[in-house]
């Protein structure tokens, strides 16, 4: 379906033609997550060559707009195993930035698993978000305890982003 992707792209591009800058469209920030998808265990390989190839065409399209119009992709943290790598410096080749689900709840834990895409953006001149959860992914059934701020609190929450915030500087 990447002609689902590369129409949305093509109408924010289109659109932001008709606009003063003032009130472009700046970028997107896209959450594909090909690793879901049942064919990830059987055909991982080609899935992820098929989610490359689209993020090069999104690449390519938005290029040739010559528009100041940056992308982003959400990326789990065991992407640094996928390839030895390889795979995440693929599609960093393609966007502006990543969005590191680094889903813990303390410092050394999203230390600890955003270091790599830290280190592998830096080299490349990218950006790294790092993104926390602070939903209740118990109730939810699609974490544990430890995957969240839920039960920490605000407080809490800042005061360890700080930590990290601290150690990458």
């Amino acid at each position: 379906n990447h002609h689902l992707l590369i129409n949305w792209l093509t109408f924010f591009l289109d659109y932001n033609k008709e606009r003063p800058v003032e009130e472009r469209i700046d970028g997107v920030s896209l959450d594909v997550e090909p690793y879901l998808t049942a064919e990830w265990e059987r055909d991982r390989e080609n899935i992820k060559k098929d989610y490359i190839d689209l993020l090069r065409k999104s690449k390519e399209l938005i290029d040739s707009y010559k528009q100041d119009f940056r992308v982003g992709v959400a990326i789990p943290f065991f992407y640094d195993k996928e390839d030895d790598g390889n795979f995440e410096r693929q599609i960093l080749q393609y966007v502006d930035y990543v969005a590191l689900m680094d889903y813990y709840d303390t410092a050394k834990d999203i230390i600890d698993r955003a270091v790599f895409h830290i280190k592998l953006a830096n080299e490349m001149n990218k950006k790294v978000a790092i993104g926390i959860e602070t939903q209740d992914l118990v109730e939810m059934r699609q974490g544990k305890r430890r995957n969240t701020f839920i039960e920490e609190g605000w407080e809490e929450m800042e005061r360890v982003l700080e930590e990290v915030k601290k150690y990458f500087i």
